[in-house]
């Protein structure tokens, strides 16, 4: 039924409405309306068009229609008359003139602009497209990836064998076919075919790296390239002495090498006007840029001096001084001198050491030593060690004259001041004031840079020969800098240098503890069990020496390394900031870290095989996340390349982008185990090698995955296993044949049980008791105030002398009246000794002066009795102890310049020699005796020989005989060395040198490893030990066939008490005797028990 129209009513009616039926005809009046539009449009006016509907404006269409309401009289306006209409017309005509005449303005204006910047803005537009076409090819790629599966992904192959040691950007033959020479041919060059697509093999017999600190000492031949000829030719002083014993190289083998380094580290605290290295950090000294490091032996003897020692050098394709300091667990890079600044901020390195790092300083005009003052903070000191600082043979030598005077007076052009030299070894320290540079003569050396040469994070710029970090705001001395370990955590004025406030730093150490007690716990065996799990409470906790090399790739305020020194593991952590994202590089360095400036798209600048592991948090949305330069599979190949077999990989990202990790993941043969996170969005990739992968054809394993996932937070861990089967066969009781266990040399006495003297036997196991003691009160005297921090004390079982995996508070508390433990203002524990034994000590300085000039004659004997008159100053202070010689005696032999000379050898090895020789001291202390009493004497020893029977000897005849070939022994003074070496008065020398080395010490008696430490020097031989065992009227050797100890009998009465005690020993006795002691008396210093 059809409804009726409502018209309106001409001549100024009202519009009736009556009820609702209204709005439903109108509804359905503009449904039908619409319906038929869209019936009556044709196919290709399907889309709506702007320009359509402005022509439909301008320009109407006034043909009849149906559409046209106001023509067909179902609507007409009530109150315009046929004349109205005419006006309105008129109006409507010159808006729609005015319309025109505005499109055609703008659009006139549009060609302008746009033919103004098509010729200047082509190449840009073009620049922006193509990387937006690479971008998205790139994502497309990793779609494309990611949708395939891994199993559906080509796998990766391996690089030939020859490539094991491969670095991309360091290819010297490329180079040289390229031209580069004069040392540029090693330097880092970084082009599109740097890269190869290929996972680095390890060495067929590679091993994993010993946890430190042993690794430290002891390495892998096989894990690094070098050659035994190699090993034997280091002739330089940090590297000679690298012992290669069968599978390992030590660095150990020889005790000199650990002396002279220490040696040559006291020399250098010294000239800078320290008492010894240990007082490195109250100076002001952290962190050290070591050039040339050799083996990195002079790091790793600071690292226990709380100093931080970076190793850099060039290039080397074999026998490389960086990939056997990073073996060794200590921190080293590659980089060169020769053409470009080092990606290291301005004002980095408190020292600056090069000791024969065969840079020559003289060359282009200074340059070098203009990049080192960019590196070196005020106050800081720059360390030369080299023959051509040797004034005395530069004389003969003009050429390394001219070297050392043109280093000396460009060094003083930059305002170095230089220190007063010892031996071949010259320390500057640089200029704390910036009005010492505006004070010199004009043209008178490098001049300051300007704001845009001065860049304090330059990467890989060519070298500037302008001095930098004038304008910093980081200038501050190292004298006034905070003291380590509290410059860790920066105060709020050096923060707000850096931009940065208290709380964000506070804010950042407490998450990233948080973080490190997550970390730790995944590093366990029960995330790779067949049913994994997360650790516990009552699970073990992984060992604090499980890694040691860490590369943070996005290190950001470097709280990752905070965290992990906080938590007492014994890591250090290249802290890797990308060129990509904010620059807190400044900020590291300035905490006492060691970091550098990289980008990710380039190789870093390592070897392969050298960091337990990496760390990436949101690298890969910086790299990957809108704008990637570079492949993410191509990062991944670098993190294979660097990272040791049974490294970990922890990344933390979106979680797109780990799934695409994930994927990566799978070509790289790394196993994956999916770990749930509560609170952080942490991701652990563990790459493992085990005995099948030592050859190629059996690397590839069979994958299993274990995904347990949040809907918020995932974690991605990677392992690759291995399993190894074995038969066990049970045969019964009654059967099996009892083998006696063979007693380990450890335990068994180098005594048999009818001559064993308990007396004896229990001085030694004197010794053990306090050995803790002995060696911590001698470690503690050296450090400042007789202070050190309890988390430090912790990890020096070997210095200290409690056993390793012991708690250091255990032995702290058998002595409570000797060391005790306080809380320090920073909040933390110290160790230090009481009131009581500082007194004690004060005592102990006293007798020390009044013995001094009987120490000196000990000294003076043992050099007579030496082959050439002369020791190694090390070995007379590594044994110190056995001869009471105080702590400082190198600095007291200044004061006999009479008797001693101080020399260095071309290895760089200090030692002294005898200048004066005493006829008066020439005599031992057994032909002393002798005068005394004869017979004693004559019995003493006994030097037997075989008579043939031929001579048909009484009993009588052969005693009197053998007379003849035991007295008179042979003077230890006399020169022994040339004499026959297996002939009877060879061995009466030696017999006689032990003799008076023994009357010598101050409790007549040593352990075997401080005589044979003078083997060279007395001419003794392997036989020591069958030497002494037939004399025992004179002899008694007491303690285990691992560590024994000779006695001079004689010395000693029947109780086994030595007879005539030297002043030190009755100390000793004393402190021995309070150190078992636990309460103190109120009334006297005296404790009891």
């Amino acid at each position: 039924m059809s409804r009726p129209l409502h018209r309106g009513v001409s001549g100024g009616g009202r519009l009736s409405v009556n009820g609702p039926d209204f709005w439903d005809d109108s509804q359905m009046k503009d449904k039908i309306e619409k319906e038929d539009l869209e019936r009556n449009r044709s196919p290709g006016d399907q889309t709506y068009s702007p320009t359509k509907f402005l022509c439909r404006i301008l320009f109407p269409d006034n043909s009849p229609s149906k559409h046209n309401l106001g023509e067909n009289g179902l609507l007409s306006d009530p109150f315009s008359p046929g004349t109205g209409r005419n006006r309105l017309k008129y109006a409507l005509g010159w808006i729609r003139l005015s319309l025109v005449g505005i499109v055609l303005l703008a659009l006139t204006g549009s060609f302008w602009w746009t033919v103004s910047i098509t010729s200047s803005s082509r190449g840009h537009i073009y620049h922006g497209y193509r990387q937006l076409q690479e971008q998205v090819v790139s994502d497309l790629r990793d779609i494309g990836q990611l949708s395939l599966g891994a199993a559906n992904v080509k796998d990766i192959e391996y690089c030939p064998p020859e490539s094991e040691n491969f670095i991309p950007c360091f290819n010297v033959s490329e180079n040289l076919d390229l031209g580069l020479s004069k040392g540029e041919e090693v330097d880092r060059h970084c082009g599109p075919g740097s890269r190869q697509n290929c996972l680095v093999l390890p060495p067929v017999n590679y091993k994993i790296p010993l946890r430190w600190p042993t690794g430290r000492d002891v390495i892998w031949h096989a894990n690094v390239n070098i050659t035994a000829q190699e090993v034997l030719s280091s002739g330089s002083m940090t590297k000679r002495l690298m012992m290669l014993e069968e599978e390992q190289i030590s660095f150990r083998s020889d005790s000199a090498m650990f002396d002279s380094i220490e040696d040559y580290s006291h020399q250098i605290a010294e000239m800078i006007g320290l008492r010894n290295e240990s007082n490195f950090v109250r100076a002001g000294v952290r962190t050290i840029l070591d050039i040339g490091c050799g083996y990195g032996s002079f790091g790793a003897h600071l690292f226990s001096s709380q100093l931080l020692t970076m190793c850099v050098a060039n290039y080397e394709a074999s026998g490389s001084q960086v990939q056997l300091t990073l073996e060794r667990g200590l921190p080293a890079m590659i980089g060169s001198f020769n053409s470009k600044q080092l990606p290291y901020p301005s004002l980095s390195f408190d020292m600056i050491h090069c000791a024969e790092c065969h840079v020559d300083w003289d060359q282009k005009d200074g340059i070098f030593l203009v990049e080192v003052d960019r590196l070196l903070r005020p106050g800081g000191y720059f360390v030369w060690t080299s023959t051509v600082t040797n004034t005395q043979r530069s004389v003969r030598n003009k050429v390394n004259l001219k070297k050392w005077n043109f280093v000396r007076n460009f060094a003083e052009s930059m305002c170095w001041e230089l220190l007063p030299q010892q031996d071949e070894t010259v320390v500057w320290k640089k200029t704390s004031l910036k009005k010492c540079y505006f004070a010199r003569r004009p043209g008178v050396g490098p001049s300051i840079c300007s704001k845009g040469q001065d860049i304090e994070s330059p990467y890989y710029r060519p070298l500037q020969a302008c001095i930098a970090g004038t304008q910093s705001r980081r200038w501050i001395p190292i004298e006034e800098r905070t003291k380590w370990p509290s410059r860790a955590k920066l105060n709020s004025s050096e923060l707000k240098i850096h931009g940065l406030l208290s709380e964000a730093l506070a804010e950042d150490s407490l998450n990233w503890n948080s973080a490190v007690n997550n970390y730790w716990s995944l590093l366990s065996p029960l995330i790779f069990s067949d049913h994994p799990k997360r650790p516990g409470d009552d699970d073990p906790s992984p060992p604090y020496n499980m890694l040691r090399n860490v590369l943070d790739m996005n290190a950001h305020f470097g709280g990752l390394n905070a965290a992990l020194l906080d938590a007492r593991k014994s890591v250090w952590v290249m802290n890797v900031i990308p060129t990509s994202g904010s620059n807190y590089l400044p900020l590291i360095i300035d905490r006492g870290f060691v970091g550098v400036l990289h980008d990710w798209c380039e190789a870093f600048p390592t070897y392969p095989r050298t960091y337990d592991l990496v760390h990436a948090n949101g690298l890969l949305s910086m790299e990957f996340g809108q704008h990637s330069r570079c492949l993410m599979f191509d990062l991944f190949i670098e993190m294979d390349r660097v990272l040791r077999p049974e490294g970990w990989v922890i990344l933390r990202d979106t979680v797109p982008l780990i799934e695409l990790a994930r994927s990566h993941a799978a070509r790289l043969k790394w196993d994956a185990r999916v770990i749930e996170q509560k609170f952080h969005t942490e991701r652990a990739v563990t790459k493992f090698f085990g005995q099948s992968e030592k050859q190629e054809s059996t690397r590839r394993e069979d994958n299993r995955m274990v995904l347990q996932r949040d809907q918020n937070h995932n974690s991605y861990v990677a392992v690759r296993q291995f399993s190894t089967s074995f038969l066990v066969t049970k045969i019964p009781k009654k059967f099996r044949k009892k083998r006696k266990k063979k007693e380990s040399p450890r335990t068994k006495l180098v005594q048999t049980q009818p001559n064993i003297n308990p007396h004896f036997e229990n001085i030694l196991f004197r010794d053990t008791h306090f050995r803790f003691l002995t060696k911590t009160k001698e470690f503690l005297s050296k450090q400042p105030h007789h202070v050190l921090p309890l988390d430090d004390a912790g990890k020096l079982h070997q210095q200290l002398g409690f056993p390793r995996g012991r708690k250091v508070v255990r032995s702290l508390q058998r002595h409570p009246s000797i060391f005790e433990i306080y809380r320090h203002n920073d909040g933390k524990m110290w160790i230090g000794f009481t009131d009581f034994m500082e007194k004690l000590l004060d005592e102990e300085g006293k007798v020390m002066n009044e013995m001094e000039s009987d120490r000196v004659s000990v000294v003076r004997k043992l050099l007579m009795m030496s082959k050439d008159k002369r020791i190694a100053l090390s070995k007379i202070y590594h044994n110190r102890l056995l001869f009471g010689i105080p702590e400082d005696f190198r600095d007291r032999i200044r004061k006999y310049e009479d008797y001693f000379k101080v020399v260095v050898e071309e290895d760089g090895k200090r030692v002294i020699e005898l200048l004066k020789w005493d006829p008066t001291l020439a005599v031992s202390a057994l032909e002393k005796e002798y005068m005394v009493d004869e017979d004693k004497v004559k019995k003493a020893f006994k030097f037997p020989i075989k008579h043939g029977k031929a001579l048909d000897l009484d009993e009588g005849d052969e005693r009197k005989l053998n007379l003849l070939y035991t007295l008179p022994l042979v003077s230890p003074y006399s020169d022994g060395s040339k004499l026959d070496l297996w002939t009877v008065e060879a061995e009466k020398f030696r017999v006689g040198l032990i003799h008076e080395f023994l009357s010598l010490t101050l409790e007549k008696r040593a352990y075997i490893h401080n005589i044979v430490e003078f083997k060279e020097e007395f001419c003794l031989t392997k036989h020591t030990y069958q030497m002494l065992l037939k004399q025992p009227r004179t002899f008694y050797l007491a303690g285990t066939e691992m560590n024994w100890s000779v006695f001079l009998k004689d010395a000693y009465g029947e109780d086994g008490v030595l007879l005539n005690k030297d002043p030190q020993v009755l100390f000793n006795e004393k402190l021995y005797k309070y150190a078992d002691m636990k309460v103190l008396k109120p009334s006297s210093d005296v404790y009891e028990t």
